[in-house]
């Protein structure tokens, strides 16, 4: 969570330690977050984005930003637009601006983001790591290049959760926090693939025709194969967690 402390630390300064210094971030990351989604669509595509397809695209993150700030939480009495909605949606803007400059040949902007996104949330090893049999899997022609960057991204993630919880946090006199990416991969003894219901959790939000649009294999191109299996793997990962969703 280090990048998000800084948008936190900048209201704190203006309006000091009260509820909206928490909430107000939100704001800084709702026109990253558009454009993180606007360049994704539009990477390799043969066109930019109408206008009215543009304005879709708004409502829909509005759609996803509300239900974020409203649903998302870790306890169901709890749901708060300081966390984890904040934190979440930062994340999503580093894993998305990320994956476009994967796919647009960036390596240096790939690997910038990653770091960013692992100092964010551990989520950030999961996609990259994700994404290698994806990008195999989905048969682009430069598959060979973006293999080479995916594994210089899971590189860099576990270098910097390395040495951040072996290292910086023992010189500083602080433990590893259950926000750590070991705790992450604990959690892969707890999955449970026998709830089919939990895909209703995917479907009913973001709508039965985009949901089942995921399955339409032969109307994605290569990238959007390759994001098709990245987010049925990333699903699998949290949406058969023995907990509840």
């Amino acid at each position: 969570m280090v990048p998000a402390s800084y948008s936190v630390a900048f209201f704190l300064g203006i309006f000091g330690p009260n509820e909206a210094a928490a909430r107000f971030p939100l704001l800084l990351h709702l026109l990253p977050l558009y454009a993180a989604v606007v360049a994704l669509i539009e990477t390799r595509a043969p066109r930019r984005l109408l206008p009215r397809e543009q304005s879709a695209v708004a409502l829909g993150l509005f759609g996803v930003v509300a239900a974020m700030a409203y649903n998302a939480s870790y306890d169901p009495y709890l749901a708060d637009i300081a966390s984890p909605t904040n934190g979440a949606l930062l994340a999503v803007v580093w894993q998305l601006g990320a994956l476009a400059c994967l796919f647009e040949g960036r390596t240096s902007g790939f690997l910038r983001l990653s770091a960013l996104g692992i100092l964010t949330r551990p989520t950030m090893l999961l996609v990259n790591a994700i994404a290698l049999p994806a990008v195999y899997l989905a048969g682009l022609d430069d598959r060979r290049l973006l293999l080479r960057r995916l594994v210089l991204g899971v590189a860099l993630c576990l270098g910097i959760v390395m040495t951040y919880e072996k290292v910086l946090l023992p010189l500083i006199g602080y433990g590893v926090e259950g926000n750590a990416a070991s705790g992450l991969l604990i959690r892969f003894r707890y999955l449970r693939f026998t709830d089919v219901r939990r895909v209703l959790f995917v479907l009913v939000p973001s709508g039965l025709v985009t949901g089942l649009s995921l399955l339409w294999w032969r109307g994605h191109d290569g990238p959007g194969r390759m994001l098709v299996l990245l987010v049925a793997g990333y699903f699998t990962r949290f949406g058969s967690t023995a907990s509840n969703p």
